[in-house]
């Protein structure tokens, strides 16, 4: 409640302050815009991991018709933020025997790799675009629907590759640096080299 209360205010607080929504300020403020979007995300984690949220297919059902609606109607983007979070936490308490095509091997990939969409989301659109509307002399970058596919499928593609070779050898890293300092800090001394050098990477 406290997250979701701080998102909307900061939503309504820095629209009337700089004049424009502050989801148009990926560029110039971005990290007063992702600030609130983490700190609800964060929350609704502890909420699922806590227990899965009963009538969980209703929840996303309803979280789903309201996030369209406020998407479609161009409202304020803050109810789009809440609603599209709900929805996420809601999906995510789905039992996987009764998920469907959500629970499939490609859903599940999609699932896998989206942090790395949503890393290269912006950069790739700017280098995306800008080719696509040069190639076709659009200059006021007005592309076709068969294009803005194309872009969206090369993302995807990009966003694989770049999970592959960069996301997941960094964490399996990082996995494997914290635990060698929990080791050394649980078991000091020789016994913990010996620990250290007789132990299975983690994957």
């Amino acid at each position: 409640g406290a997250a979701a209360l701080f998102l909307a205010a900061l939503y309504v607080g820095f629209e009337r302050v700089a004049g424009y929504r502050l989801t148009e300020a990926t560029f110039k403020w971005g990290a007063l815009r992702i600030v609130p979007c983490f700190a609800y995300g964060c929350a609704l984690y502890l909420v699922y991991r806590r227990a899965p949220l009963l009538r969980a297919g209703l929840l996303a059902l309803a979280a789903a018709v309201v996030t369209a609606l406020s998407a479609s109607l161009m409202s304020w983007d803050g109810i789009t933020v809440l609603s599209g979070g709900l929805l996420i936490l809601a999906l995510a308490s789905i039992p996987a025997n009764k998920a469907g095509v959500l629970g499939s091997a490609p859903a599940v990939y999609l699932g896998e790799i989206s942090y790395a969409v949503y890393m290269l989301c912006a950069p790739w659109q700017i280098l995306a675009v800008n080719v696509a509307a040069r190639l076709t002399g659009a200059e006021d970058k007005q592309l076709p629907l068969v294009l803005w596919l194309a872009i969206i499928a090369g993302l995807i593609v990009a966003a694989a590759i770049v999970h592959q070779l960069i996301e997941r050898p960094a964490r399996r890293f990082l996995r494997g640096w914290a635990a060698k300092r929990r080791s050394s800090v649980d078991q000091p001394g020789k016994q913990s080299e010996t620990v250290l050098q007789h132990s299975d990477p983690i994957v």
